[in-house]
């Protein structure tokens, strides 16, 4: 027997885990909303300092990420994926017009925010986490596979 063969077919007697690859794929994109989470707390005192509503807005989003990751890990359903996908594709289209036109409201309305590391990773995650949804939502289809496999 053959190391392939070995992962897709246990000894007898041995039953191995399996898990849906739609679980699977909604608890990485939990992992992803999470991340982009962090990135939003660890920027919102610096949000705040700018202006009081950026901070509301970064406080709000993490907040909203997190307590989305957590629902969806725990019982994802349409409702969820449809919601995780409209926040990040909201956050998405803020971060771009902040990054082209620049800020709408503040106290430097049309000031184009530069481009920085951490807000690019956060904003690829969300992204992700979009793609993510949109798929889950169009493709119904699901399989168990062994927990080795993945």
């Amino acid at each position: 027997m053959t190391h392939a063969d070995e992962l897709n077919h246990p000894p007898p007697g041995h039953d191995e885990p399996a898990i849906s690859r739609r679980r699977a794929a909604v608890y990485c994109l939990a992992i992803m909303s999470v991340a982009a989470a962090v990135i939003h707390f660890a920027v919102a005192g610096a949000h705040f300092q700018e202006y009081w509503l950026f901070g509301v807005f970064m406080l709000v989003v993490a907040w909203l990420q997190l307590l989305w990751a957590i629902a969806a890990s725990a019982r994802p359903s349409a409702l969820l994926l449809w919601s995780g996908a409209v926040l990040n594709a909201g956050v998405v289209a803020v971060y771009i017009v902040t990054r082209t036109v620049g800020d709408v409201v503040g106290p430097t309305p049309h000031a184009v925010e530069p481009f920085g590391f951490g807000d690019g990773l956060c904003t690829v995650l969300e992204a992700v986490v979009v793609a993510g949804c949109a798929r889950l939502l169009i493709v119904k289809a699901d399989q168990q596979v062994r927990r080795r496999r993945l």
